[in-house]
């Protein structure tokens, strides 16, 4: 399946929260959500991008770059709509942002025990650059670090 992906604005902070809450245990704040879709001020680059796929949303994904790197902030589906390929047209559309914007790598890290996230990583080219051990704490989790050269 493939998704409508758009560029959420301020207007979908309430679409963003819930989502979040839905995929995360330690979800986003309103602040922290506001504050990535406000980007910088007046910034003409892009550096930050929030997707969110299909209408009503059933999947975000949050991007911010810094120089010439992309990282993968965040990026989840609504439980119920999992296994429809989401998550990849998402990753997708946070990889094509970083090409079109000239980035030298895309980087995330992820939880090592969310198999989902890994296989969908892995299949999109990423490979593993190393792990903070403990990095996540609800639930106790090492985080693997990796990244997609472009």
């Amino acid at each position: 399946m493939s998704a409508t992906l758009r560029e959420a604005s301020e207007r979908d902070l309430d679409e963003l929260l819930r989502l979040d809450a839905a995929c995360f245990a330690v979800p986003w704040t309103s602040a922290s959500w506001q504050a990535e879709l406000a980007g910088p001020s007046g910034d003409p680059q892009g550096r930050r991008l929030v997707l969110l796929a299909g209408q009503p949303a059933i999947g975000f994904a949050c991007a911010t770059i810094v120089i010439d790197v992309c990282e993968l902030r965040r990026i989840g589906v609504s439980p119920s709509a999992r296994g429809r390929g989401l998550g990849r047209d998402l990753l997708l559309g946070v990889i094509a942002h970083a090409r079109a914007r000239a980035c030298e790598r895309v980087e995330l890290e992820v939880a090592s025990r969310n198999v989902a996230a890994l296989g969908l990583y892995r299949a999109a080219g990423f490979a593993e650059l190393g792990r903070r051990p403990r990095y996540y704490r609800d639930p106790p989790d090492d985080a693997v670090l990796m990244t997609l050269a472009l």
